[in-house]
């Protein structure tokens, strides 16, 4: 009976152990998106990019402009916020244990701008006009 209560403890004491040791490795993202207004942003794109990976985490603000990230690796990141019509914002961030506070990104509107060329096509002269044409270069008087 003695040997039954050790493994029930020891398993006990390994699993609070595990728990610890995890939360020492893992923090947890949390924000907000807001929009000049302070209105929440809702389905902006938001990227956590740790330093060292080449593929970022990818997740999306909800209705009330909130995302979170929950067992981020301890480090060095750079979180980004996109949604047509803002402007991106990047900032970096540091994730550490026992911490998550919310943070705050607002937005700006971003600038429309539109970038068009107008190429025009040299057209001919209409031949059932009953009038006739005649054309004259700016260098000499002499019809062409």
């Amino acid at each position: 009976m003695m040997s039954y209560r050790r493994v029930v403890w020891g398993v006990l004491l390994a699993l609070v152990w595990t728990a610890e040791s995890w939360a020492a490795l893992f923090g947890d993202v949390r924000g907000i998106a807001l929009d000049p207004q302070g209105r929440p942003i809702y389905e902006a794109k938001v990227f956590l990019r740790g330093h060292a990976s080449k593929s970022p985490t990818v997740g999306q603000t909800n209705e009330n402009g909130g995302f979170y990230f929950r067992a981020v690796t301890l480090g060095e990141y750079m979180i980004v916020i996109e949604k047509e019509g803002f402007k991106r914002v990047e900032q970096p961030l540091t994730v550490l244990p026992d911490s998550t506070p919310v943070l705050r990104f607002q937005l700006e509107i971003a600038s429309l701008t539109q970038t068009f060329d107008i190429v025009a096509q040299p057209e001919l002269m209409g031949s059932d006009s009953p009038t006739p044409t005649r054309l004259f270069s700016h260098q000499s008087e002499k019809p062409l």
